[in-house]
């Protein structure tokens, strides 16, 4: 037994070699393989997703509340999107990542609250169908999914975004 526990002490006693930190170009060429969608992205293509679903949906019941339904759906999940993105850019200027961390939590809870404030005026607006609301709310939350299920393309969706979209 005591030969157990010496066996096992010199395992936990060797050192491992520290990690090596990473090149710019490492970091780079990783960056390349495995892109990612900006936030900027998935905001344009709910904000294009939104507007598609709405305009549909007037075209095929040519009923305008119809139509409103489904937008109010789209506003209650992007607009609490595009202040958390907003928000969340600015802490992330901070130099402390505790300060950047506690800003996600912020923002995040700022996004919950306005769309738990969407949902609840939406209780006094008249005519509003909740079954197109919803379903405009879930589409547009869904573009969360394509994005990752689209992720080979993300590259060339940014870069569309970047150029045509910001004119940067």
């Amino acid at each position: 037994m005591d030969n157990n526990k010496a066996a096992h002490a010199n395992e936990w006693d060797a050192e491992e070699p520290l990690p090596v930190p990473w090149t710019a170009e490492q970091v780079q060429a990783l960056r390349e393989k495995d892109p990612v969608f900006s936030i900027t992205t998935v905001l344009f293509l709910q904000a294009c997703l939104g507007l598609l679903l709405t305009a549909l949906i007037w075209l095929l019941t040519q009923r305008l509340n119809f139509a409103w339904s489904a937008g109010y759906g789209v506003l209650v999940v992007f607009l609490p999107s595009l202040i958390f993105a907003k928000g969340l850019a600015r802490s992330h200027q901070a130099q402390d990542p505790g300060s950047a961390m506690r800003g996600f939590f912020v923002w995040e809870f700022v996004k919950l609250m306005m769309m738990i404030g969407l949902l609840a005026l939406s209780s006094f607006l008249s005519g509003l169908n909740w079954l197109l609301m919803l379903l405009g709310m879930a589409i547009t939350m869904k573009v969360y999914w394509i994005c990752m299920w689209r992720y080979k393309s993300a590259k060339a969706m940014n870069q569309f975004v970047d150029r045509n979209v910001l004119k940067q």
